[in-house]
């Protein structure tokens, strides 16, 4: 067995520079019976795989390491260990060994700051902040510390709080990534001439922050310079309504002023009409501390037995008080979800409020309530409620949730939109976000039971339904989108059918 290890060793001082097989070196790890031995092979291994960048094949012999025998190890290799797990996003096996390494040792400052960042990187914010204050209360100036701390403040939100520890910071010395978390804040803030001030001065030492470095620069490009898009998706139902909707636009941003303006036509038809809509919308939107306020104008142009132009418009405030962002608008706009809608040329004005509530870091509590009033002498009450729960953060992203609904109208007016009495559904739903490389998907099924009268007839039924978007960056700028969503939720649509829609988008920075 000892003369296993020696060779073991010896190919270990050889691999790099004369490109040993490694799977020569994994066969010894597994032929060597002594659990201490195999452990270090294992940690050698991964060190090679880190060596050459392939950190995932890297964390896949570290864990291997540490369950053969992490006795083995000296806390400061387990600390190493940890940390290249997290650089490999395997965020659940970092987090076990730096809470063994702080079990053993509570005054170890440099596992705990390290747990706090993967933390973060995890989606536990207010955990990572406690971990990082524990440390700042034994070690105030502690630079990591703080560091840790402005970037968990900046992913939160809080980027006034962030961007003066960052200042304090880099008085006391420059460093890249106190300067790169600097210029995302300052971004965030609208502040786009201090961000490339201090972009100017970031000095990439490493490779990776190199590639920090060219995703700020791309961040920044895709924030000041116009974004556009063009849209086209198709939709038909059980009523055979079949409509084609096509739309681009343009955004400018300019610090914390974002215009746009956009252009759509519709063209739908079903077994009597084949209407067409146009409609050309311009508006502005400001960020202030905390929220924002906006307004948009527009005209809709019907082309129906009947042709009209119709003014529309929007005006929005965005709020945030404690914990609770509150948003509030008031629109007016006309239907043209249907060839018939378009026919009728029904227009309404709205009144709504929506609230989300943080109840924990992964449990939100969402709500809204909306007024309608239509110009066929209808109105109605749309009021929502619901939980969504964070069952996994990072990539993939998982949440799930419940979603309850009750919408009622004045009346019956047979104008081809849904407006039923005492409509109430519940509804639970799953969310799934995931990236990989230039790929991204979300995925969100649903299901539930609805119940509502509507010209003097009761319904009782399940509902299922679903929307997905699967999008690839085509490259830095410029990506592609394809969106599907359907169902047979009585409310999922303006006509109350059940429907299917399918798309495509491309979106691009210039």
């Amino acid at each position: 067995m000892k003369k296993i290890f020696i060779i073991s060793v010896i190919l270990l001082w050889i691999l790099p520079a004369y490109g040993v097989d490694i799977e020569i070196l994994k066969k010894t790890a597994e032929d060597t019976a002594e659990p201490a031995k195999r452990a270090m092979l294992y940690k050698e291994i991964g060190d090679y795989y880190t060596s050459i960048d392939d950190l995932r094949r890297a964390s896949e012999f570290y864990i291997k390491s540490l369950s053969v025998k992490r006795e083995a190890f000296s806390t400061k290799e387990r600390l190493q260990m940890a940390t290249r797990l997290s650089w490999a996003r395997r965020f659940k096996e970092s987090l076990k060994e730096l809470e063994l390494i702080l079990a053993e040792d509570s005054e170890d400052l440099e596992a705990r700051i390290h747990y706090a960042r993967v933390l973060s990187w995890s989606g536990r914010l207010d955990d990572a902040l406690r971990e990082i204050d524990t440390v700042l209360k034994k070690s105030p100036e502690n630079r990591e510390a703080l560091l840790s701390r402005a970037n968990t403040l900046r992913w939160k939100g809080h980027n006034k709080e962030a961007i003066g520890i960052y200042n304090d910071l880099l008085k006391k010395g420059d460093d890249f990534d106190t300067r790169l978390g600097l210029a995302y804040s300052l971004i965030a803030t609208g502040d786009i001439s201090s961000a490339e001030d201090n972009i100017k001065l970031l000095k990439p030492s490493y490779p990776y922050q190199e590639k920090e470095l060219a995703e700020l620069k791309a961040y920044l490009k895709s924030v000041k310079r116009p974004q556009i898009h063009t849209d086209y998706s198709y939709y038909r139902d059980s009523d055979d309504n079949i409509v084609n909707r096509y739309s681009a636009g343009i955004n400018m941003n300019n610090g914390l002023w974002r215009f746009n303006l956009n252009y759509r036509l519709i063209s739908a038809k079903d077994n009597i009409y084949d209407n067409r809509a146009h409609s050309i919308t311009g508006g502005f939107y400001r960020r202030f501390d905390p929220g924002g306020a906006g307004a948009s104008i527009g005209i809709t142009s019907l082309d129906n037995e009947d042709p009209s132009n119709i003014f529309t418009g929007n005006i929005r405030t965005d709020l945030k008080i404690f914990r609770t962002s509150f948003s509030i608008n008031l629109t007016r706009d006309v239907m043209t979800d249907t060839a018939l809608l378009i026919e009728r040329g029904i227009k309404y004005t709205e009144a709504g409020i929506s609230t989300s509530v943080p109840v924990s870091e992964r449990t939100f509590l969402e709500g809204s309530y909306r007024f309608r009033d239509y110009s066929d002498s209808n109105h109605s009450h749309d009021l929502q409620g619901g939980l969504r729960f964070t069952l996994l953060t990072g990539n993939p992203s998982i949440s799930t949730g419940y979603r309850l609904r009750y919408l009622d109208f004045k009346k019956q007016t047979a104008n081809g939109y849904f407006d039923p009495d005492n409509f109430f559904s519940h509804q639970v739903f799953v969310s799934l976000y995931f990236e990989k490389e230039r790929l991204y998907l979300f995925i969100e099924p649903y299901g539930g039971y609805q119940s509502f009268r509507r010209y003097g007839k009761k319904t009782d039924d399940f509902f299922t339904g679903g929307s997905m978007t699967l999008g690839y960056r085509i490259k830095d700028g410029l990506s592609i989108e394809l969106n599907a969503e359907g169902g047979d939720y009585a409310a999922g649509a303006a006509t109350g059918f059940t429907y299917w829609m399918a798309g495509v988008a491309i979106k691009g920075v210039f």
